[in-house]
């Protein structure tokens, strides 16, 4: 046979297999996009054990996808798909788009713009509210329920191995292996990937991992310890959030609740518990009525001679306390509270601020009109008072002690940071 003959033949070859897995991709009604046609802007973004993964431009769908390498035959591609459309169904599942090759096999599913979750807490939490807190929480286990009740466990459950796009958690069922919990019990060998992938093995597992990423999402880094004893947790953090975490952490593996059970009590937690059910809130931060000369703030017993005077100190010791604390999205919940526990008239306790002639007053007296405490919402005239807390000059004499002069900067960041806000923004 000649080279050229050689050649030719080579080609018929090639082109008849690659016509062969076309027309297999076609009866079973998966896309197969041409690599070199469909696929634009091609980068590398990682790699995993079982292949190296890429971002692209599908044109023909004109989306941004991933592109995963794997190392499989025709039939094991085939095997992968079948078993990702029985969970891709799932709000939180990456979708597939189809097959491409170049050398191996490639799969292309949904691009996670955020990256992993972890990314995502990291870029993200100072920002975040118990509104998204609690959605993070609530699709991670409805996610793992559903994998749950198909059989499947997820191995490596942790926020690095968790997607986030447009703020929606995902999970790739490409490193899924769909197979019976008990069976893996009896069969458990060398046939499935590794990591991240699906062991087969008890469910409750990924229970407790669950628990490690709930708190996670609660305090934006991975915990230390989880126990009743030895608990860091963020101020503002739900009761029943907190139960739950600790459920699933606790040394008794028989007494971890189940992932149905952790659905239920995680939809229960409604944000009206924000106010009375925080842990130790008004305990280690609004229950400062005698907080004078402990907090390095002298009492000024020559200025602050009433019952509302004194009120209107601890209260601005509060506010700039949570400040400090970056608890910014609890503030509103957290002043009104106050006020509500030391049986004050907002509406009063407006006008004293007002009428003081003390310039680091004028912050909340803005974040007072900017959440209507004691008013109706007035964003221009908050800016206002957060323009002038911005541009004011506090007199010396008032505070000089060092916890004064982190406070004075603290409120001074608090009132430029508002003034870039949206004034329209809640």
């Amino acid at each position: 046979m000649t080279p050229e003959t050689k050649s030719a033949y080579n080609t018929a070859e090639e082109w008849m297999n690659r016509l062969i897995i076309y027309n297999t991709f076609k009866k079973e009604k998966i896309p197969f996009y041409s690599y070199d046609e469909e696929f634009t802007d091609v980068k590398p973004i990682g790699r995993k054990s079982s292949g190296k993964i890429y971002k692209a431009t599908l044109r023909s769908l004109r989306k941004t996808v991933t592109i995963k390498s794997i190392n499989l035959t025709v039939d094991d591609a085939m095997n992968e798909v079948k078993k990702h459309r029985i969970l891709e169904n799932h709000d939180n599942i990456l979708k597939f788009y189809g097959i491409t090759r170049q050398g191996d096999y490639m799969l292309v599913f949904e691009y996670a713009n955020n990256g992993t979750l972890r990314q995502y807490l990291r870029e993200n939490y100072q920002r975040m509210n118990w509104n998204v807190k609690l959605s993070l929480a609530r699709q991670i286990a409805g996610v793992i329920g559903f994998l749950h009740a198909n059989e499947i466990v997820y191995e490596k459950l942790d926020s690095g191995n968790i997607f986030v796009h447009n703020g929606k958690i995902k999970l790739s069922g490409f490193e899924i292996r769909r197979q019976s919990i008990n069976a893996s019990r009896q069969n458990s060998n060398s046939q499935y990937l590794e990591s991240p992938g699906v062991i087969y093995r008890k469910t409750s597992l990924d229970r407790n991992s669950l628990g490690i990423l709930l708190w996670e999402i609660s305090n934006g880094t991975p915990p230390k310890v989880i126990t009743s004893e030895n608990r860091e947790h963020v101020i503002g953090t739900p009761r029943a959030y907190v139960k739950i975490c600790e459920d699933c952490c606790q040394p008794n593996k028989n007494q971890w609740p189940s992932i149905e059970q952790v659905i239920r009590e995680l939809d229960e937690i409604v944000l009206s518990e924000m106010e009375s059910g925080f842990f130790n809130l008004t305990s280690s931060l609004g229950r400062t009525k005698n907080v004078n000369m402990e907090n390095g703030i002298a009492a000024e017993s020559d200025s602050f001679t009433s019952e509302m005077d004194l009120f209107m100190k601890n209260l601005f010791t509060f506010f700039s306390e949570l400040f400090v604390k970056q608890h910014l999205d609890m503030m509103p919940i957290c002043i009104k509270k106050f006020i509500k526990d030391h049986n004050k008239n907002p509406t009063k306790i407006l006008y004293n601020l007002v009428s003081q002639r003390r310039p680091y007053y004028t912050s909340m007296v803005g974040f007072f009109y900017k959440h209507s405490i004691g008013t109706i919402a007035d964003n221009k005239i908050a800016l206002e008072f957060y323009s002038q807390a911005t541009n004011g000059v506090i007199d010396e004499r008032d505070h000089s002690s060092d916890v004064w002069q982190r406070m004075k900067k603290g409120l001074f960041d608090f009132s430029r940071k508002q003034q870039k806000r949206d004034p329209l923004e809640h």
